[in-house]
């Protein structure tokens, strides 16, 4: 996943979870070219949706680095997820003790930073606070599986070819429901699998 933008947020957990989840920023990238007639929008949705994890709980660890501070800090973590009822993330510098946590539910945000002794506790609005855009449980889930948003309208994409990959975009993408802000959307797809690579979102 590239990560391209830097958020402003003193809760160091918050910083660690935009740079675990989202980008903010295109990436370089090949010029777009349409795809051949036998490939429609239609049928690389359906591909995706065969080809995406089936779960109920998923756990995996992660190591990278962030930086913090003007500091470029190892880290190491574990994700955890009950498939629509929580998301559990902890996260630890490399051989380290856990330095801070966050559990994030449908409809309430948990954070812990061991490092500043100071925790939060409220709505999913602080989802939206700290990534400076329209941010919901079932985003970030998607976001951690490598699937697409199940809540979001599937008929806004226009699909291309780049480099080796298939590209959707959406420009303006909504939820189903009709509420909430719309996002600039780019889905990079791994043709041979049909399975995401890249998840891109921009703010509109």
């Amino acid at each position: 996943m590239y990560i391209k933008k830097h958020f402003r947020t003193k809760p160091l957990l918050l910083t660690l979870l935009i740079l675990f989840t989202i980008a903010a920023c295109k990436p370089a990238r090949d010029v777009a070219t349409d795809v051949t007639p036998d490939r429609t929008v239609a049928m690389i949705l359906a591909g995706m949706q065969e080809n995406q994890p089936d779960f109920q709980w998923f756990s995996t660890r992660f190591s990278g680095s962030v930086v913090w501070e003007n500091r470029t800090h190892s880290i190491a973590g574990a994700l955890h997820i009950q498939k629509n009822e929580a998301i559990l993330v902890s996260i630890a510098p490399i051989l380290g003790i856990e330095v801070a946590r966050a559990l994030i539910t449908p409809d309430s945000v948990k954070l812990i930073n061991r490092l500043e002794s100071t925790y939060y506790l409220g709505d999913t609005r602080a989802l939206s606070q700290m990534f400076n855009t329209d941010v919901d449980f079932y985003m970030l889930q998607s976001l951690f599986t490598g699937s697409d948003f199940p809540h979001f309208r599937k008929d806004q994409f226009r699909l291309t070819e780049e480099g080796n990959f298939l590209r959707l975009h959406a420009a303006a993408r909504n939820r189903t429901s009709g509420t909430g802000a719309s996002i600039n959307q780019a889905i990079m797809i791994e043709p041979e699998n049909m399975r995401i690579r890249t998840n891109i979102i921009e703010e509109n």
